[in-house]
């Protein structure tokens, strides 16, 4: 199992550290008790560069058919591709890589670029980086190694956020995405300094969507959020994402 993305982002009134993310990825053996090791990059949230050994806010991972790791390195705007051994075989220049996904049986790489919370304090503060002046693309190349690259064009993610997940279903005859969109947390102070979010005002609705692409456009094909709300006395998610039991009185379920 490979896995990175271990993020966090500045909280003001949870007196916690500054933006950042551990600048590597891990792997462990599943099939064992061994902890998890480094696979590339450091262990570290303040080890970064951009360096071959180096990711500066590596965002997700994911593995071809032949074993190659991916690695969607953001700040860097490349993803890096590795052997199982860890050795870098090439790099995919790409505008802040947020998410990259190899389809299982074509092995093409689908990146989707869209801004994040957690590039590191000191660099946002340098840069005055704004993840919402991130453009929203989907690009995609061939399998490695010949890695051309396929198409690169806006994708229909303007409800995603920093916490949005992402797959890729490779099993349809045209590939589908689908999209889960996390509930946005915000302080009063937040709200007070910037306004509410409308991420926050639509996270139900924004839910669990289904896109794919039709005549030349990507659209999106099912909204799990708005099938539900048909069906659910009330389904606006628990405040903070804490979870509570619910009695739905149409179905009498718990």
């Amino acid at each position: 199992i490979y896995f990175t993305g271990i993020m966090w982002a500045y909280s003001s009134h949870s007196g916690g550290p500054p933006a950042g993310s551990l600048q590597c990825v891990k792997k462990m053996n599943y099939e064992s008790e061994e902890m998890a090791q480094v696979f590339a990059g450091k262990d570290s949230s303040e080890d970064y560069g951009s360096g071959p050994d180096q990711f500066n806010t590596p965002s997700s991972v994911d593995t071809d058919s032949k074993g190659n790791v991916y690695v969607s390195d953001f700040w860097n705007d490349r993803v890096q591709i590795f052997n199982a051994d860890g050795k870098l075989l090439s790099t995919i220049p790409t505008t802040k890589p947020a998410k990259v996904l190899i389809h299982k049986i074509t092995n093409e790489i689908y990146i989707f670029s869209y801004g994040l919370n957690s590039v590191p304090a000191k660099i946002q503060s340098l840069t005055k980086y704004d993840r919402r002046a991130v453009e929203k693309t989907i690009s995609i190349f061939s399998a490695f190694p010949e890695l051309k690259i396929i198409l690169k064009e806006p994708f229909p993610l303007e409800k995603i956020s920093s916490g949005t997940q992402i797959a890729l279903d490779s099993w349809t005859n045209k590939p589908a995405i689908w999209l889960a969109q996390t509930k946005v947390q915000q302080s009063e102070e937040e709200i007070a300094t910037w306004g509410r979010s409308p991420e926050e005002k639509n996270s139900w609705l924004n839910g669990i969507i289904k896109v794919e692409k039709i005549d030349g456009k990507w659209k999106p094909t099912d909204n799990f959020g708005e099938r539900a709300a048909k069906q659910l006395v009330r389904p606006k998610p628990p405040a903070w994402n804490i979870q509570q039991l619910y009695f739905n009185p149409k179905n009498k379920k718990l």
